[in-house]
């Protein structure tokens, strides 16, 4: 049943985004700006669909830290960013059209194959086990995340330690410890149960994922396809997470 929902609903999202995108026949250069776990999870899956129907549109994709893209924005050699809210992050807002995309969490994760995981914890008990550490984590949850350390006097130092989700995601899976990734970027993992979900009862974090674009005429229009799409892709990850309650 789930495996004929994903794919009625993959080739319904197909078909509206295709629609849409096909009457804007946008042209020209775009660049478009982001961070590895975004990026890889949520903008290239979409990139293939937008040019299938913008055939003169030439997309460049860049990575780096949402403090890089901000400057290389500001600079204008990236025509749009999609990051965390700037001013969650940074204290302040940027000088561009903003849009909503999606709300993200930070999940405690481990590996699938171990039975003893608890289902919940305290901070109190998050160095009972080895710490796999994402190093390019949101500004704010780790500032969320020292803050509960220092109250819990907990110390810890990482047994693996790393900038790449992807990798991050395949050292918990083989059970070396435990760790905090992005949630769209594990939902799958979750839902089949390669990864354990551990809830933690004294912290919860959510940011939102905003696109960013220049404030001119050419850009604004671009943006508007990006968003659609961009929302198809983050309510298809949504939903497929969601049949089994994550």
């Amino acid at each position: 049943m789930f495996d004929y929902a994903r794919k009625n609903f993959a080739s319904h999202t197909t078909g509206r985004s295709g629609n849409s995108t096909m009457s804007q026949e946008l042209s020209g250069n775009l660049t478009i700006g982001t961070q590895n776990s975004i990026g890889l999870f949520l903008i290239s899956p979409i990139v293939g669909l937008f040019l299938k129907h913008n055939s003169k549109l030439n997309i460049k994709l860049v990575y780096g830290t949402p403090e890089s893209i901000r400057e290389e924005m500001k600079g204008g050699s990236v025509d749009i960013a999609i990051l965390p809210d700037a001013q969650m992050e940074f204290g302040e807002t940027m000088d561009q059209y903003a849009k909503f995309l999606l709300k993200d969490e930070m999940w405690l994760v481990g590996t699938g194959k171990d039975p003893s995981l608890p289902k919940t914890i305290s901070m109190s008990e998050f160095t009972q086990r080895p710490i796999i550490y994402y190093s390019e984590m949101y500004n704010s949850f780790k500032s969320q995340l020292d803050k509960k350390l220092e109250e819990t006097q907990a110390q810890f130092i990482p047994v693996f330690e790393a900038d790449n989700v992807g990798t991050l995601k395949r050292v918990i899976e083989s059970g070396l410890g435990w760790g905090f990734l992005p949630s769209f970027s594990i939902r799958k993992q979750v839902r089949t149960g390669r990864l354990s979900h551990i809830m933690v009862d004294d912290l919860m974090f959510s940011i939102n994922i905003n696109l960013y674009s220049k404030k001119t005429a050419a850009s604004r229009k671009m943006s508007e396809g990006s968003t659609e799409l961009t929302n198809l892709s983050a309510n298809l990850i949504h939903s497929l997470g969601a049949v089994d309650g994550h």
